[in-house]
């Protein structure tokens, strides 16, 4: 019985697999570049639940600009 186990505990993750279930993690799409603040909605499928989330990228100019926006960086 013990042998069984350990063959199940060993074969189990080599047939399983992982799904990403955070899409677009790394916010490589964007709909347009952000200008201010609470614009999240322009990478596209994220969206603020409730309050303000804000969208830092490297094509913005100005505050939300990384890595030298008001948030953090540079």
């Amino acid at each position: 019985m013990n042998k069984l186990i350990t063959l199940v505990t060993f074969l189990i993750p080599l047939v399983s697999w992982a799904q990403n279930l955070v899409p677009n993690s790394s916010f490589e799409y964007n709909t347009n570049c952000p200008g201010g603040g609470g614009q999240i909605s322009f990478a596209e499928p994220w969206y603020s639940a409730r309050g303000t989330v804000d969208y830092y990228d490297s094509c913005s100019i100005g505050d939300y600009n990384v890595p030298d926006g008001q948030g953090g960086g540079g």
